[in-house]
């Protein structure tokens, strides 16, 4: 969740943001959206690690049983029956799994709610010329928001909405793009150097004069993408 006090700093307009970042240089803005909550996630996490552990323990099991079994052992019967139980509890661990996963998105989409409700989009500032370097602004809502000439260096966009946001150079460079939005997004001599842009959707965007090089895009989105003299990450140009 986004910190209140950083987005009222930012709702004072961007001389005074760009003034109080400078005043305090080793602050990390957190500008983020709606965030599932820390206790669920780790209790996800604890289910994940529960059902690792116990399917390392089936697989063991069935080694022992079939080693039993090829021994002739008298054992091997009580070994099937304690598989069996072990399996049971596998199911209902999977159980867990599917009744947890979508109250988590539920719980997710209200809060995401509350959040606008809140005031924590930031979809009407205008952002131009912004220091928003190494920002947390993952699941931001920043749709056609003017962000042109933005530092944005390093910055947390994962899952952040950008779509026809005006990014005319700005610096991008080494921000985590991971399955972010910028459909129809104008990145005109931007600066995506090093951007991780996995999964992130880049259709119809134009890109004219971007700098793409040793940007990371397995799986991204360039359909209908504009081209021209696009430096692309393995460093040539494109241009059509």
């Amino acid at each position: 969740m986004a910190n209140p006090e950083h987005v009222a700093q930012l709702r004072q307009g961007v001389p005074h943001w760009n003034q109080w970042r400078s005043q305090h240089p080793t602050l990390i803005p957190d500008l983020r959206g709606p965030s599932l909550p820390v206790g669920l996630i780790s209790g996800l996490r604890s289910l994940i690690v529960y059902l690792n552990r116990l399917t390392q323990v089936g697989i063991l099991s069935v080694v022992i049983v079939f080693v039993l079994w090829s021994l002739g052992s008298t054992i091997a019967p009580k070994a099937v029956t304690l598989l069996f139980l072990i399996n049971q509890c596998l199911l209902l661990g999977l159980m867990m799994v599917a009744l947890v996963v979508p109250l988590a998105i539920v719980g997710w989409a209200v809060q995401m709610i509350f959040t606008v409700w809140q005031g924590h989009d930031l979809h009407h500032l205008s952002l131009q010329g912004a220091n928003l370097s190494r920002a947390k602004l993952m699941g931001a809502n920043l749709d056609g928001l003017d962000l042109r000439s933005a530092n944005l260096y390093a910055a947390d966009l994962r899952f952040a909405h950008l779509r026809g946001a005006d990014l005319k150079q700005a610096n991008l460079s080494r921000a985590n793009l991971l399955l972010t939005d910028l459909q129809g997004a104008d990145l005109t001599n931007a600066n995506l150097s090093q951007a991780w842009l996995i999964w992130t959707n880049l259709g119809g965007a134009n890109l004219q004069g971007t700098v793409l090089r040793e940007a990371r895009h397995p799986f991204a989105n360039f359909r209908a993408a504009r081209f021209s003299h696009t430096v692309m990450a393995n460093g040539q140009i494109r241009d059509r």
